[in-house]
């Protein structure tokens, strides 16, 4: 019979010995699982290893160990499915305190602080007589969540819990708050608040943990819809709410009961301070119940702002020709007006020159007919943050005869307003961005491509539904940019030598769309000079996902430190990655927390771009009827630290 070698993690503490490997060698045949492997060897070579087991089925989650550096359930895993060759490598579960060997202390799987996992009843309400009715629907989702055995799997995984165990209790708990929430039996109202103090908003929402999970729950789906759910009764961090104004423009926030009430000058005054009218005769305002209402009335014109408890679109007319337009919404004695005339239309502060103003809508330089057609979606950091970027990618489709659509109008994707849990909020938004798409379908343009990783999830994954909740359709065909020109196109091969050892840093949104780790690895090894350095992407998450950039930078700082140190340690001449957010949250790390480093950190097109030797080529034919001055902004090499 074939046998392999396993390599186990042995520890004894009443041994006073330092951890080690011990390798074993085990019979395999098909069938054979990790946790058949491991009693053979505790019955037949070594009765002093130690490890956990109950069921044997999958089902109490006892079992879980890592395997080659990935947490699993040693019951289910079977050695045919991941031997490759070599050694397979098992350890205990990461992020919890040694016990023996491969046995872990699991004390902070199983006590939830701050959580109650129970249904709670609300005896004060009419409760049935028999039996609670649940709808076929609410049992389908609620099966999911309810699956969960606490193998602690998505725990050992966590970046978020490596980077500050303190302040998160990890994915499992959360999945234990969902569970209650989808209960419709349950009357606990404090969950949602119970989460955020559990460390909701410190899930990076990386989808790291939902390989491990021998249940297959969507772990990540479940923490945007708590955190949606949230935003509804309890509202967004406010950190998170600057996401939103920096798309809707203008924010005007007033504490209705501060507003002046029957005080004509002082209403007058806080009128023009706070909404631009410069010419105030009279002013009142009054509340009645639900029914609030704001009269202003200049010399010319007249505004009223009618606000029950439903969000509504005023106007407020400064002079003849002017027009302004407001959404107004009350909420919690809250008055919100949001100028949305000059909306950004992107989650970050905008700048003077967005990129797409920088070039024609419709982009061909080469003579030959083109391959294919495109629409490039750059999203919004590419357009106000990274406009090389934005110009290596351009180059590149240009160089391969692909034309390229890159509407005025976009803006921004909505993914860091999903994943904070406000999609409500920015769904109006991007309605602009379903025009769009439904604009070039009808010209017989169906594809759109983004280097983004976060849009391209977005537009992959989150706007088919979305379409759908805003009665529009959404028939587009989504593509990484990469996976276009490795699987859509006829590439031209790279000509210019980069001699340099290159780290690919992989992002977790591309993960989570299923594209392959090695389908930008193997572009990058087309470039002639290029030798890749590899290393496992387990836990290198840049940690600037899922709006913890924003809410907590100590903690996006920290985890960017594990990727940058393996860069230092395995000493390469370039870091480089795809992801414009993982590219700020490394570029800030650096400036914050090394000196200096030997490497530099780059964009992957402008890697690919200069394999093509295209940095300064036909950038002068395609803006050629742009200013200089913008031009020059646009060309050169820029790094931004901070959004």
């Amino acid at each position: 019979m074939k046998e392999i070698t396993l390599e186990i993690f042995r520890y004894d503490p009443d041994k006073g010995e330092s951890p080690y490997f011990k390798k074993y060698k085990v019979p395999i045949k098909q069938g054979t699982t990790i946790l058949d492997s491991l009693n053979y060897i505790k019955d037949n070579k070594d009765r002093t290893l130690t490890f956990r087991q109950a069921c044997r089925s999958a089902i109490c989650g006892s079992c879980a160990v890592k395997v080659n550096g990935k947490s699993m359930l040693a019951c289910k895993t079977q050695l045919s499915e991941i031997y490759t060759g070599g050694i397979i490598k098992i350890e205990p579960l990461g992020h919890l305190g040694l016990i023996k060997d491969l046995v872990v202390d699991q004390k902070e799987i199983f006590e939830i602080k701050g959580g109650e996992p129970w249904i709670t009843l609300d005896r004060s309400r009419s409760l049935p007589k028999k039996e609670f009715l649940i709808s076929p629907r609410e049992i389908k989702e609620l099966k999911e969540v309810r699956s969960c055995i606490f193998c602690g799997s998505c725990y050992s995984e966590c970046n978020a819990i490596e980077g500050d165990a303190n302040s998160f209790t990890g994915p499992h708990s959360l999945m234990k708050t969902m569970r209650f929430l989808k209960d419709s039996r349950d009357d606990n109202h404090e969950r949602i608040k119970q989460a955020r103090e559990r460390g909701l908003y410190r899930c990076i929402v990386c989808h790291e943990c939902e390989p491990s999970c021998p249940k297959n729950i969507d772990i990540g789906q479940n923490v945007i819809d708590i955190r949606y759910k949230a935003a509804k009764s309890i509202g967004p961090l406010d950190a998170h709410k600057k996401l939103m104004q920096n798309i809707k423009g203008d924010l005007y926030l007033f504490n209705w009961n501060e507003i002046p009430g029957n005080d004509n000058e002082r209403l007058i005054e806080f009128i023009k301070q706070n909404f631009g009218v410069k010419w105030v005769k009279t002013a009142k305002i009054k509340k009645i119940d639900h029914d609030r209402t704001i009269e202003v009335s200049t010399e010319k014109n007249f505004l009223s702002l009618r606000l029950n408890d439903e969000k509504t679109k005023v106007n407020l007319k400064i002079d003849d020709t002017t027009t302004d337009e407001y959404i107004a919404s009350l909420e919690n004695d809250k008055l919100n007006i949001y100028g949305v005339t000059d909306y950004t239309g992107c989650s970050i502060a905008k700048t003077d020159i967005p990129t797409v103003n920088l070039y024609p809508e419709y982009i061909k330089t080469f003579k030959d007919d083109p391959q294919a057609e495109v629409v490039l979606f750059l999203g919004c950091i590419l357009n106000h943050r990274q406009p090389n970027v934005a110009k290596s990618i351009i180059n590149i489709l240009q160089h391969n005869n692909i034309a390229v659509h890159l509407p005025k109008e976009q803006v921004c994707c909505g993914s860091p307003e999903i994943r904070t849990g406000q999609k409500d909020e920015v769904l109006p938004f991007i309605q602009k961005n379903f025009d769009i798409f439904e604009s070039y379908i009808e010209k017989g343009i169906d594809n759109i491509v983004t280097s983004c990783p976060g849009c391209c999830l977005t537009l992959r994954n989150n706007y088919p539904d979305l379409s759908r909740e805003v009665g529009v359709s959404f028939k587009s065909k989504v593509y990484d940019v990469t996976e276009f020109l490795s699987k859509k196109v006829e590439l031209k091969e790279f000509t210019e030598k980069i001699e340099a050892k290159v780290m690919y840093h992989y992002p977790c949104h591309t993960r989570k769309m299923g594209l392959n780790e090695d389908l930008y690895l193997e572009l990058l090894q087309k470039i002639p000079g290029v030798e890749i350095s590899k290393v496992s992407s387990n836990r290198l998450c840049c940690g600037g996902g899922g709006g913890v950039r924003i809410a907590y930078p100590e903690l996006n700082k920290t985890l960017s430190k594990r990727r940058l140190q393996a860069a230092i340690e395995k000493d390469v001449d370039l870091l480089v990655t795809n992801c414009p957010f993982c590219y700020i949250s490394f570029d800030t790390a650096i400036k914050d927390s090394f000196k200096e480093v030997k490497f530099n950190l780059e964009s992957y097109y402008n890697i690919l771009s200069s394999g093509y030797a295209l940095n300064e080529s036909n950038c002068k034919d395609i803006l050629s009827a742009i200013p200089s001055s913008s031009y020059t902004d646009l060309c050169r090499n820029i790094r931004y630290s901070h959004i």
